[in-house]
């Protein structure tokens, strides 16, 4: 795999070898929330085919857009409040949504966002390809 993975979060970067263990250490790194799209254009810009965001749940609200974000997804979905997600059961639906948000933030063809408990369990993915050329 031809990827670059950011990792957001405490514990992301030892859960994410352990979902992607055909990815060199090397291309599995730490980053800010901030910094993921500027990350994830750089390494779409140096021929990676695919960026993959591993991010614990606080740090993709924030790559998303905050708890405003947050609070949008909750009534689109007719979803309780975001901090009763997991306790009722709609985290898996919610979480994949706000990885949809944050994959359209960073604005690449080919993206992949995981969202990862603190266990480094995967409890919400989203993803894109290229198109074909």
């Amino acid at each position: 795999m031809n990827a670059l993975v950011l990792c957001a979060g405490e514990g992301t970067r030892d859960a994410a070898r352990a979902l992607l263990p055909k990815v060199p250490a090397t291309r599995i790194v730490h980053a800010d929330p901030a910094t993921l799209p500027a990350a994830a254009r750089e390494a779409a810009a140096h021929g990676l085919d695919t960026v993959v965001v591993v991010g614990r749940f606080a740090e993709l609200a924030d790559a998303a857009g905050g708890e405003p974000v947050l609070d949008e997804i909750a009534a689109a979905l007719d979803a309780p409040p975001p901090a009763e997600w997991a306790t009722s059961g709609a985290l898996g639906r919610c979480g994949r949504e706000v990885c949809r948000r944050v994959a359209d933030t960073l604005d690449i063809a080919a993206v992949q966002i995981v969202l990862v408990d603190a266990t480094g369990r995967m409890t919400g993915m989203f993803g894109r390809t290229a198109p074909s050329r």
